[in-house]
């Protein structure tokens, strides 16, 4: 006996199986394949970021490693935004001349091996350039102690008949207790930075002994040492410049010499690259010290 199916109740139970596989597809939970979905489509919380040093470093014959470099999470971004920044004045003899240093610092006084990071300034400008683009906020949030310092002379620091700028370096390691910072340097603070980082020559400890890192941007003074003295510090070294700075081009040339380093030219940046490029300089500045920490 054949059974005839009323054309429209076999339309109606057809639409219900359909709603009923739909909702099952909705509902049930699924895992996205890896392989379709791109890192640069996940907001950067999202992603675990890691890069060794070894990656980074200038090959021959290639150009930057821009692919190579990370995006500060978002967690680090938001944490930033409640950092407190303390200021204070420091009296030092620098030589048994007296200076009075203006400091910022923020972050953590344990870092868990973490060095410290410690930042330097250009002739026009001082501590607060770093306040102002957040720089100590957001490296204090990436869970680094963080000292940014106005040099004798400059912004809130008094003048000082001290001259030996290296001593000048030391002392507010020795007095703040930084260890073995990474030292950030633009323009007219490699004249305090290089000699403390390259030291005298024939000095009995070496650029490993002083420092963790040095991220020179358009240093003054290259011109002061040789290639060889470059090349005797081992320490990791992030070259940055901006692309529209005549003397930027000239400085990265001279800073080629260091052992072990990495070169980044930031583009359509003039000389203080960092202020002209903020987001960059701390996409570079994350970068470095995660790949350090890889090392």
């Amino acid at each position: 006996m054949s059974v005839q199916l009323n054309p429209r109740v076999v339309s109606g139970l057809a639409a219900i199986a359909g709603f009923a596989l739909l909702y099952l597809w909705y509902s049930h939970p699924r895992e996205h394949s890896t392989s379709t979905v791109k890192s640069e489509d996940l907001g950067s919380s999202d992603v675990k970021y890691s890069i060794a040093w070894e990656e980074l470093i200038d090959t021959p014959g290639t150009s930057a490693k821009w692919n190579l470099v990370l995006d500060v999470p978002d967690d680090v971004v938001k944490r930033a935004k409640d950092v407190k920044v303390q200021q204070k004045n420091m009296a030092m003899d620098i030589d048994g001349k007296h200076a009075t240093i203006f400091v910022r610092e923020a972050g953590p006084a344990t870092t868990d091996g973490r060095p410290a990071l410690l930042l330097l300034h250009g002739m026009a400008f001082s501590s607060k350039n770093w306040l102002d683009i957040g720089t100590i906020q957001l490296a204090a949030a990436m869970g680094y102690r963080v000292v940014a310092v106005d040099l004798p002379g400059y912004g809130s620091s008094k003048s000082s008949k001290a001259n030996n700028k290296a001593s000048a370096v030391l002392l507010v390691i020795l007095e703040l207790g930084l260890g073995k910072p990474v030292i950030v340097s633009p323009s007219m603070s490699g004249t305090f930075a290089l000699p403390f980082i390259l030291g005298p020559p024939g000095g009995a400890d070496t650029c490993s002994d002083r420092v963790s890192g040095y991220i020179p941007i358009t240093p003054s003074a290259t011109e002061s040492y040789q290639p060889e003295s470059y090349a005797k510090c081992k320490v990791p070294v992030m070259i940055v410049y901006g692309s529209n700075d005549g003397s930027g081009v000239k400085t990265a040339h001279k800073l080629q010499n260091f052992a072990s380093r990495a070169t980044f030219p930031i583009a359509d940046a003039g000389h203080p690259a960092y202020i002209d490029k903020p987001k960059v300089w701390h996409k570079l500045l994350y970068t470095f010290l995660t790949a350090i920490s890889n090392k």
